[in-house]
C-alpha cells in the first residue's frame, strides 16, 4: 500500500493518525484538476485510488440569541487560554513573521485579532467568522465556519485547535452565543479627562478586564483604589481570588506598571 494511502487510512484513528502521519490536508479539497497528493493538499490521489472528497456545508448554530451576549473579550479569553484555543502561541498563531497558514492572531490587539478572524477565508471559501449586518433582518453570523472548526465538524476545515477543536461544552457554548449575538467586535474603552495615568493606560492596555471589572462593585473599588495609591497599597481591596480582579492586576502589572505605582 502506498504511503500517502496508508495515512489516508489512519486519519479515522485520531490521535494514533496524528503521531504517526502528518495530515497535510488542512482544509483543502480534492478537485478533478487537484489530483496528486505529492504536489497538492489534497487527501486522496484520484486516478482510481480514492474518491473525491467534497466537504459538507457547514451547519448552523441553533439556539435563541441569549439574554446576555459575551464580549468578544469573553471569546478571546478562550482563544488564548494555553489549555484552550492557545491562537496566539508562538507555535501557531502568535508570531507574525511566521503565524500558521499566514494567520496572525495577536496576544495584545484584540481588535486586529477580530479583524483577522473576519478575514480567514481558507479553502472553505466564505470567511471565518460573519459579522452580522443589523440592516438585512437575518444573521449572517450563523454562516460563520468558525462554528464547525471549533467542534471538529463537517464543514470547518481541519479542526482548530488541533487535533479535536476546543474540548469544553462550555467554551464552544460561549463562542456559539456570541454568534448568535451577531459576532459583535470588541468595545472600545474610551477615556475621559477625569482619568488618571493608570486609569487611561487601563482603558488603552486592558480594555477587556476593564469591561469585565465594571460589572463588579469589588473590582470596581479595587480600581479606585489603584488610582489612588498604586497597585502595591491595594492587597485588602484586590482580593485576588476574585477572578476580574485578578485579570486586571495582571494586565497592569505587565502593562501599565510605569504609570500605575506598584
Amino acid at each position: 500500500m502506498k504511503s500517502a494511502q496508508f495515512c489516508v487510512l489512519l486519519v479515522g484513528l485520531g490521535a494514533l493518525a496524528a503521531a504517526s502521519c502528518a495530515n497535510n490536508t488542512r482544509d483543502s479539497h480534492c478537485t478533478p484538476d487537484e489530483t496528486d497528493p505529492e504536489t497538492t493538499d489534497c487527501i486522496y490521489a484520484g486516478k482510481g485510488e480514492g474518491p473525491l472528497v467534497s466537504e459538507a456545508a457547514c451547519a448552523a448554530p441553533v439556539g435563541e440569541k441569549p439574554a446576555v451576549c459575551p464580549s468578544f473579550y469573553e471569546v478571546l479569553a478562550v482563544f488564548n487560554d494555553p489549555a484552550k484555543g492557545n491562537c496566539s502561541s508562538t507555535g501557531c498563531h502568535g508570531q507574525e513573521a511566521n503565524a500558521s497558514d499566514g494567520i496572525f492572531l495577536p496576544l495584545d490587539d484584540a481588535e486586529r485579532f477580530y479583524d483577522e478572524l473576519l478575514g480567514v477565508r481558507g479553502s472553505v471559501g466564505t470567511p471565518y467568522v460573519i459579522a452580522d449586518d443589523p440592516a438585512t433582518g437575518g444573521n449572517e453570523s450563523l454562516s460563520s465556519w468558525i462554528h464547525c472548526n471549533l467542534h471538529a465538524t463537517p464543514g470547518g476545515g481541519f479542526p482548530m485547535p488541533p487535533s479535536s477543536g476546543l474540548l469544553l461544552e462550555a467554551d464552544r457554548k460561549l463562542v456559539e452565543d456570541w454568534l448568535l449575538c451577531g459576532a459583535p467586535a470588541p468595545p472600545v474603552c474610551t477615556t475621559s479627562p477625569d482619568d488618571g495615568a493608570c486609569v487611561s493606560c487601563a482603558k488603552e492596555a486592558c480594555c477587556g478586564q476593564v469591561l469585565t471589572c465594571s460589572g463588579d462593585a469589588d473590582c470596581l473599588a479595587c480600581v479606585q483604589c489603584i488610582q489612588m495609591n498604586g497597585l502595591g497599597a491595594c492587597a485588602a481591596e484586590c482580593d485576588e481570588a476574585n477572578g476580574a480582579v485578578a485579570s486586571l492586576r495582571t494586565c497592569l502589572s505587565s502593562g501599565c506598571s510605569e504609570v500605575c505605582p506598584q
